[in-house]
């Protein structure tokens, strides 16, 4: 081309130029496949070969067949697609040339000079007519590139051969020189951030995915986009004109060129049409399988004819119906998918067939859903032996995912159904919940149970015993399950009423006997057969032992031994079963609201009442304490989730009942506790739901509420005119609970922090200062916190009730301990003193220490008395009584000697002076009582003479004991005790405990030691499971993940720093580095200091986090009791550490 000089004439063969640049264009392409590995290598190759032998075959040799151009035009005859095919590619290249001219600032005509003035360039050519060929080439071979994989994804190209038919090459070159099809970008060409054309131009496969797939219409995938990118504004103008959306999309597709242009051709050659849902199939949905696709086809054949009839337009595949069609079954087919991939393949191949060339309605989905169902359907056989019911659950539970996902978006859209597609939906819904009830019994008891043999034949039975129609949202379904449930035990079910004696074929034989294959034979039947040689069953020949005899008796041993545990079983498979079918906790299927009677039934069971007018608080049935409580406090709490109101209402009938019935009686003391707690759960749910949408200060209002409405409640004096159990006093009592348990958990937080604000009022506090919205929400959040405690705190002084008082002090203690807890109540710095009941306040003065040791048992109690007898009376002869040395127990009964020493000795340091002095004269006895002691070892003997005379913790002074000492310190100093004296004593010979005695007496050895719960460097591991690709290193050692090749393609931040990580054209950052392939976990204590350290443990080193918070406890005393020391070598090996 020419641009500036009109008058210059230059002749250029393009066919030739583009022929010799198309090897180095489709060597710079890469192919993105996701199919098998082995075949990616194969599928390349191959893909080359075609693209250059359809590209030659398109352009020719150049030599009369090319295509001239003479300035900027066309010059060759165009009556071949191959000819017309170049001069679309020409124009298309032109324009990326003409855009990279113009980015790149040069003059059109600057790069033949450069060409002629470069000395290299003229020596690589020979000649300068060869240089300017290579300089063409080096600049059209990568645009050449580009355009090739714009315009060959899913093998496009390969529509061009001269064996398709005319009109496909129409069609392919009418799209192709539509710019909204196909248009080339030279900015879209260039690395991110770069100047230069990438090297590698991937080829996008257009499938679902990204899997690949020969397409069959050109372009397809861009008349897909362009389809979709109107529907939105189609489905608008149908909603305001009332018009169908088919039409609406219709008439806009038929505005546009491309809709006019495929129209066209679609009505000349319906075939158009075919091949275009054959490629829509595998643009939106991944298949597995051919016959997957082609199931796929007929579901859109028939969801798009169904479509047409309903809008009353005559049924026929066009663009418009295919993709209003798909938009309403997208999820139905998506579902249908995933059931295939878990549906054996003759399953698969049944379904297909339902689906006939006239449905008329979209059923494909619901066929796969019926014959998998179908296929599912247990047989006596399949449930007579453990190993038959285990292969029956793994075929229901590969399918329960998508079937239930299926189920769930057929009931969403039930409501377009035509009449086949609902009598299927109504034949397969209550089918799916009969075999659910099978699995959950089979799960939960059959296979559970040791050895019950009849309940395999139960599961069965349970099957056949739910109706066709069975819905657990009725109560006829759940009264089954519970008759079902009760036969069991009462022995009803033992036997299939269809089973036979296999040797006379008699119903049910009499005295049973269930043989080793699971075959039944009568009495007589086995008497004959145990006469005679061999013994073999009569029906598969298999040998039965001697010892083989009546069936019902061993069955009558076996219920009685195992009633107990069925009961167990049995209420675990009806909990998951409510939960399941009937209110859909568990599973994605849509809620169907409950019938009343279901309901009532359900109440009645928490309740104990047969029928409402029948008072029984506990029915025989449910004599099972904790199991039965289990249950019903269960389908209580779910029950108050679905419909409070109807829960109260009922239990506010059974208590006026049971009233006029037992009048001035204690009754349903369980009844109304389960009630109480239900209801308390019920609210902390509605508090965790409110904290989850991050309103925790609505939350807080929420908890404040609740009090006051139960201080309402309790100061009515009408209330105490009604009987003492009755829901609204109930309500106030859960409500009581829940308000005092939050109330509790911020009165617990304030006094942590002003704790710590106390330990650091000598350091400069932080400004509280924070942004306008952040501390108004912060404002906000302390005034509602304020107005709960005041609320607690007017109802613990209104009630004159201490119980309630009791209740919040155990909440308050449960979290900050008691040690904390009564050193706070009676500062008044806390404002807590209202906490305190009057009873309680008496004897402030007198301090008592709590016995951190009492857990240790009865001995304990025993050798602790005979120590305080041996402190005040100053004689130890009691004390060697009760600690009763000898070789078998003598080092349990050391550390529990120890123990006393530190609790009846050590303690008394804790009272005032003049108190200590009348104990000092049994210290010399104590001391020769326990030095003298062979059973005693003598680290304990040192360590107990330290603990007589509070010399324990020789540079931490925290670790002896001194009058009005901290509680917690003195706590955590009794751990360490504990933990010491047990070192001591048991270390030798438990080697679990050796590391732990390094730290606390060696700590020298563990200078460069890998230390318990220290975190680990987990690199390795995540490499393991990542896979392909490399890894690397920021400049601050952050480690990240180049996938595919493994090499830096582009520039990144460091999300953990900031710093700039990767790179360009497969060369790193020289700041960044490859990372390390060996263990980098540190030695010693890596934790850092205690304040800023998570509160929450995480797991470590396979260790749940309950078990790491655990270790470290044991890890930081031997640490703590280690520093207490004043070696300088192991302060030293501490601080290496």
């Amino acid at each position: 081309s020419v641009y500036d000089d009109e008058d210059a004439v230059s002749v250029l063969s393009l066919g030739v130029l583009l022929s010799s640049c198309i090897q180095e264009a489709v060597s710079r392409l890469d192919d993105i496949h996701v199919t098998d590995s082995s075949r990616v290598y194969e599928e390349v190759k191959s893909r080359i070969r075609n693209r250059i032998f359809h590209f030659q075959t398109l352009l020719g040799n150049g030599e009369g067949t090319g295509t001239g151009m003479v300035n900027g035009q066309t010059t060759a005859n165009s009556n071949t697609a191959g000819q017309r095919f170049l001069r679309l590619l020409c124009q298309h290249i032109l324009k990326v040339l003409k855009e990279r001219d113009i980015q790149g600032g040069a003059d059109a005509s600057a790069w033949v000079q450069t060409a002629a003035l470069s000395t290299t360039s003229l020596q690589a050519g020979g000649t300068f007519q060869r240089a300017l060929w290579l300089k063409l080439q080096s600049i059209v071979s990568p645009i050449l590139a580009e355009a090739i994989a714009c315009f060959d994804c899913s093998t496009n190209l390969d529509l061009l051969d001269a064996k398709n038919p005319n009109w496909l090459h129409t069609l392919w070159l009418g799209l192709f020189s539509d710019p909204e099809v196909f248009s080339l970008h030279y900015s879209r060409m260039l690395i991110e951030n770069s100047a230069q054309m990438r090297d590698r131009v991937p080829v996008q496969p257009k499938g679902a995915q990204d899997h690949s797939f020969s397409c069959r219409l050109p372009f397809c995938w861009r008349v897909k986009a362009h389809v979709d990118s109107l529907l939105p504004q189609a489905r608008s103008t149908g909603h305001n004109s009332g018009e169908p959306v088919v039409e609406c999309l219709r008439d806009a597709l038929l505005a546009t060129r491309i809709g006019k242009l495929v129209h066209e051709v679609a009505d000349m050659h319906p075939q158009c049409m075919v091949r275009y849902l054959e490629d829509f199939v595998h643009m939106t949905h991944r298949t597995r399988r051919q016959d997957e696709h082609n199931l796929v086809v007929m579901a859109l054949v028939t969801a798009q004819r169904e479509l047409q009839l309903a809008a009353g337009i005559e049924p026929r595949l066009d663009l418009a119906s295919l993709h209003v069609a798909h938009d309403l079954v997208q999820g139905r087919l998506h579902c249908m998918l995933r059931l295939t991939a878990s549906a054996p393949a003759d399953v698969l191949r049944r379904a297909t067939a339902s689906v006939t060339d006239d449905t008329v309605e979209m059923i494909a989905d619901l066929q796969v859903l019926d014959h998998v169902l179908a296929h599912l359907i247990p047989e006596v056989k399949t449930l007579a032996k453990a190993d038959g019911c285990r292969r029956w659950l793994e075929g229901m539970r590969s399918v329960s995912a998508p079937v239930d996902s299926l189920l769930a978006t057929l009931e969403r859209t039930s409501h377009q159904f035509g009449k086949s597609a609902s009598d299927l939906l109504q034949k397969c819904r209550p089918l799916w919940a009969r075999l659910n009830a099978v699995r959950l019994f089979i799960e939960h008891v059959t296979l559970a149970c040791d050895k019950e043999d009849f309940l395999f034949h139960a599961s069965y039975k349970l099957f056949n015993l739910l109706p066709a129609t069975a819905e657990f949202h009725t109560q006829s379904a759940m009264a089954e399950v519970i008759a079902f449930l009760r036969g069991c035990v009462s022995g009803e079910f033992r036997l299939a009423s269809d089973e036979r004696c296999m040797k006379c074929m008699k119903q049910q034989p009499i005295n049973p006997t269930r043989l080793p294959c699971s075959h039944l034979v009568c009495a007589a039947c086995l008497g004959g057969i145990m006469k005679k040689q061999p013994h073999q069953c009569p029906e598969c020949d298999e040998h039965i032992p001697r010892d083989c005899g009546p069936y019902k008796a061993d069955l009558e041993r076996l219920h009685v031994r195992n009633t107990a545990q069925f009961k167990v079983l049995s209420n675990k498979f009806f909990v998951d079963l409510v939960s399941s079918l009937c209110f859909s906790v568990t599973t994605g299927t849509v809620l169907r609201e409950p019938e009343p009677g279901l309901m009532e039934l359900l109440l009645e069971m928490v309740s104990g009442q047969k029928t409402i007018r029948h008072l029984s608080a506990f029915s025989e049935e449910e004599e099972d304490g904790e199991g039965q409580l289990f249950v019903r406090s269960f389908l209580l709490q779910l029950l108050l989730r679905f419909s409070e109101n109807q829960v109260n209402e009922h239990i506010r009938r059974y208590l006026e009942i049971a009233q006029a019935v037992l009048p001035g009686q204690v009754y349903s003391d369980e009844l109304c506790w389960l009630f109480v707690h239900c209801l308390e759960d019920a609210l902390h749910g509605h508090r965790q739901d409110l904290k989850d949408k991050s309103v925790e200060t609505k939350s807080v209002v929420m908890v404040t509420d609740s009090l006051n409405q139960a201080r309402r409640t309790l100061s009515d004096a009408r209330w105490q005119e009604r009987p003492a159990a009755n829901v609204d006093v109930l309500q106030a009592v859960a409500g009581i609970r829940f308000g005092l348990t939050q109330a509790a958990e911020h009165i617990c937080a304030q006094v942590t922090e002003q704790l710590a604000n106390q330990q650091q009022q000598q350091q400069q506090e932080d400004g509280e200062v924070a942004t306008g919205g952040g501390r108004l929400v912060k404002n906000k959040m302390r005034i509602a916190v304020e107005n709960l405690i005041h609320t607690a705190a007017a109802l613990c002084t209104e009630s004159n009730a201490p119980i309630i008082q009791t209740f919040l002090i155990k909440q308050i203690v449960r979290r900050i301990g008691l040690d904390t807890f009564r050193q706070v109540v009676d500062d008044d710095a806390f404002s807590l003193t209202w906490v305190m009941p009057e009873h309680l306040k008496q004897n402030e003065d007198d301090e008592v220490v709590p016995d951190r040791f009492i857990v240790l048992g009865e001995r304990y109690r025993e050798i602790r008395e005979a120590t305080a007898h041996a402190v005040l009376a100053s004689d130890t002869t009691e004390l060697r009584t009760a600690a009763g040395f000898n070789q078998r127990t003598k080092r349990r009964t050391a550390v529990l000697v120890v123990l006393a020493m530190y609790r009846e000795v050590t303690m008394c340091n804790a009272e005032p002076l003049e108190r200590q002095m009348k104990f000092q004269g049994a210290l010399p006895k104590l001391l020769a009582f326990v030095n003298g002691n062979d059973y005693i070892a003598k680290e304990n003997q040192a360590f107990a003479t330290m603990l007589i005379n509070n010399q324990q913790g020789a540079s931490l002074a925290a670790m002896r004991v001194s009058p009005r000492q901290n509680g917690m310190i003195r706590s955590l100093s009794a751990l360490v005790v504990h933990f010491i004296t047990v070192l001591h004593e048991c270390s030798s010979r438990n080697r679990m405990l050796d590391v732990f005695h390094k730290l606390a007496f060696k700590p020298t050895a563990l200078q460069a030691a890998f230390l318990p719960t220290m975190p680990e460097d987990d690199y390795i591991d995540v490499r393991g499971v990542v896979g392909g690709g490399n890894w690397f290193e920021c400049p601050n050692r952050h480690p990240y993940f180049i996938s595919e090749c493994g090499q830096p393609m582009q520039d990144y931040q460091c999300p953990d720093c900031g710093e700039r990580i990767g790179g360009g054209q497969h060369r790193l950052h020289t700041t960044n580095k490859q990372a390390h392939t060996t263990d980098q976990s540190l030695t010693g204590h890596v934790l850092g200091r205690a304040t800023a350290r998570n509160p929450n443990a995480m797991p470590e080193r396979d260790l749940n986090p309950s078990s790491t918070e655990l270790m470290r406890v044991l890890l930081h005393m031997a640490l703590v009791w280690s520093a207490s020391g004043s070696d300088a070598a192991v302060h030293a090996a501490l601080a290496a550490m």
